[in-house]
Order: C-alpha cells, then structure tokens, then sequence
C-alpha cells in the first residue's frame, strides 16, 4: 500500500499519505468468498438447478428434477476460491491508526493546523476518495489482492511505532496489505500491482514496468517511496542510506537518521544533522522544528528583529504579529499581511474568512476550518463527485470538468 501522506510536517508520512495508495474493495465485511461449480443431473428434459455459496477451494453438487433424463447445470454447495474484501470502515481505522499516532506524539495541533481540519476526519476521507478509491479498481481489474493480516500489521504498526519513527519503513509494512497480481517486470499501474521486491516504475507514460527495487547506490524513480529497499531514500535518482549526525542534510542530501533533525539557518536550504532537542520551553526562548519546543499555548514564532525562531504568548485581534506555528493569533485569527519574498515579516491578526468569503493573505491563502481556497474564495473541501474548481478542493486531490474524482491511472 502506497501511503499517500497530505501533511505539512508529516509529509514523509499521508494527503498527499500522505500514508498515499492505499485499499479497498467495496462495502462487505473482510472475510474470504468464493462460489463454486456444480453439476445437476436430472431425469427428464430441461435443465435442473442447484443453488449455493462456497467458501475455500473445492467442488460441490447440486441435484435438480424434472421429468425425462437430462442433464442440468446450476451453481451447487461447496467451497470455491475465494478472495478476501476490504472492511468497510478501512479507510476510519487506517484514519484512527496513523492520527493516534499523532496524538500520542504530540503532534496533534500541527497537523491539524498543517491540514486545517482535524486529523481524523480529513484522513479518513482522504484516505477514502485518494488511495482506496484507486485500489478499488485496481482489486476489480485483478491488479491487487487484499491480504487481511498483513493490513492489520500495518494498524497494528502504528500503536508500536516511535515518535521519531522513519516513516519509509512503515510505508513498506503498510505496502504488504496488497499482493501484487503482476510478474516480475510486468506491466502495472501502481506499486501495489507488483510482487515483493519491485515497485511501478512510471515514466510519463502508463502502465508503468514492475522494476526491482534499488540498493545503496542504484537507480530509483524519486515518484515511488518504494523505489528503494527498506531503510533507503531516493535522492536525486540514486537510493541513500540516511544520514547521521553531523552530515548534511535538507536538499539534494539524504534525510536523517530517526532520533536526528535537520538544523539549519533561516532560509537555509541545506543543514546538518543534529539530535532532536525534546525540551519544553516557554515565552522568549528559542525555539525550532527539531526542538526545543515551546510549552502549550505558545507558538514558535520568527522575531523580526533579530530572526531567531523564539516562543511566542498569543496575540490578539488587531496586534501585531509574525510569522508563527501555530499561527500567534490563536483558534479563529490569522496574521494577515506577510509576505516573506517580499521581506513582509510583521502583520496584523485578523479573523479567518468565512464561507464564501475572500482568502485572506497570510503565509499562504487563508480560510476558515474544513476550507480551502478555490478560485480566490473559501470553499469547502469536496468529496467524490462533488463541485471542484481546483484539484486542491478535493480530497482525492484530482478536479476534472467541475468535480472531484479520483487519482488518474498511474498518477499522471
């Protein structure tokens, strides 16, 4: 399962997870079924019918009657192949898995802020129209098939999984809910289609190729978090061990090792890797993405005047700002008037638009709870087959002719 991962901070996780393709395949209770073949014999002239569902492998009979001798065809009781369906409540549970997680470390009040609405249900329908809406289709054209236990390891993997976790590692976990139904170098659309060992290596063009996944120095499609083995990262074409303390790290440099975070100046592209500093800290102290990290109710904000990252008390309406996370104006405000390309690091807070209403102009376009800016207004986030003006509208992250729909076939 190919997490697609739609988060600010935990983008190496979901929504983008994303966490992002992920499985499905329609609306009855995990379990495996089957129907088998049976054969009706009769005496007489017609056809004669036996009727029943199997479960497991196997044959079974059936009797049908009429008068004169014959032979009958039906569907008989026995055990047939069988092939096991997604739960229904997938897509709430991958949901309830992966937000716990969130919760647990702490992380609850950036990603909610990160996704403008709370994480179990922007999840969970994320997850639902962006990743399962793909796999679904790929399960009825025979691509994938749904391997129950290996899904609930990777629910399971969530309760288990460290708060500096690499996230590269679950995604594998997660990736063996799903049997990949082509051969080795086969044709595919998504990773999920391939066997163990080879992702879908797409190329602008679809299918893809099922290609063996790369070691420690070889080739990988920078598109696939599976294009490299376990524990390795796709950088600028080539597959990376992560890095370790004090190496560089940010663009174009492998990302650090769990435990380590990428420090770097201000507006610095490149950094070093350097242990993550879990301290809580209050008012005027400094502050950072890997820690310290500002005691509750405070925001970790740039001070223009000397732009060091310091923790911030919240400001209200009407007060002067800067750029922040959380935002410093607290739950309903946002700090209008930045603009960091052009050197616009002090706004005002102002209350978040409404419905309907204009984006406002902070960091990025502003709107309220739940909303997204589309076609310079606030709207709210739209499920499948609903109006859409931009793909960023919709949950599945795809807007065509007017309404949400799913991903593309390969991604393109």
């Amino acid at each position: 399962m190919t997490i697609r991962w739609g988060w600010l901070l935990t983008a190496a996780l979901l929504w983008t997870l994303g966490c992002a393709d992920p499985p499905s395949g329609g609306d009855e209770d995990m379990g495996a079924e089957g129907e088998g073949e049976g054969e009706g014999e009769g005496e007489g002239e017609g056809e004669g019918e036996g009727e029943g569902e199997g479960e497991g492998e196997g044959e079974g009979e059936g009797e049908g009657e009429g008068e004169g001798e014959g032979e009958g065809e039906g569907e008989g009781e026995g055990e047939g192949e069988g092939e096991a369906n997604l739960p229904p409540d997938a897509a709430e549970r991958f949901a309830g898995a992966v937000c716990g997680w969130v919760e647990r470390c702490g992380l609850g009040e950036i990603v909610n802020a990160a996704n403008n609405e709370d994480c179990r249900p922007f999840t969970t329908r994320q997850f639902d129209d962006q990743t399962l809406s793909v796999i679904r289709t790929a399960m009825a054209a025979g691509e994938v098939e749904f391997a129950p236990v290996n899904f609930e390891a990777c629910i399971a993997g969530f309760g288990n999984l460290a708060c500096d976790a690499d996230f590269a590692m679950l995604a594998q976990q997660c990736a063996d809910a799903f049997i990949g139904q082509a051969g080795p170098g086969g044709a595919c659309s998504l990773d999920d289609a391939c066997p163990a060992g080879e992702y879908c290596n797409i190329q602008g063009v679809c299918p893809g190729q099922c290609t063996p996944r790369g070691a420690v120095g070889g080739p990988c499609n920078p598109e696939s978090l599976l294009s490299c083995q376990d524990g390795l990262t796709c950088v600028n074409g080539t597959c990376a061990a992560p890095s370790g303390q004090g190496a560089v790290c940010g663009e174009g440099f492998a990302p650090c090792a769990a435990g380590l975070g990428c420090v770097a100046d201000f507006g610095a592209e490149q950094g070093t890797c350097e242990p993550l500093d879990d301290r809580n800290v209050g008012a005027g102290q400094l502050c950072g993405l890997n820690g310290p990290f500002c005691e509750a109710g405070l925001s970790c904000g740039l001070n223009p005047a000397n732009f060091q990252l310091q923790c911030m008390a919240p400001v209200a309406v009407g007060g002067a700002c800067a750029p922040a996370f959380p935002d410093v104006c607290g739950a309903g405000n946002y700090c209008a008037g930045l603009d960091l390309e052009a050197f616009l690091f002090e706004g005002i807070c102002q209350p978040v638009p409404g419905r309907d209403q204009p984006c406002g102009q902070g960091l990025f376009e502003v709107c309220g709870p739940d909303q997204v800016c589309d076609g310079g207004a606030c709207r709210d986030r739209a499920r499948l087959g609903q109006a859409c003006g931009a793909d960023t509208t919709c949950y599945s992250g795809n807007c065509a002719n007017g309404a949400c729909v799913p991903p593309d076939r390969c991604g393109l």
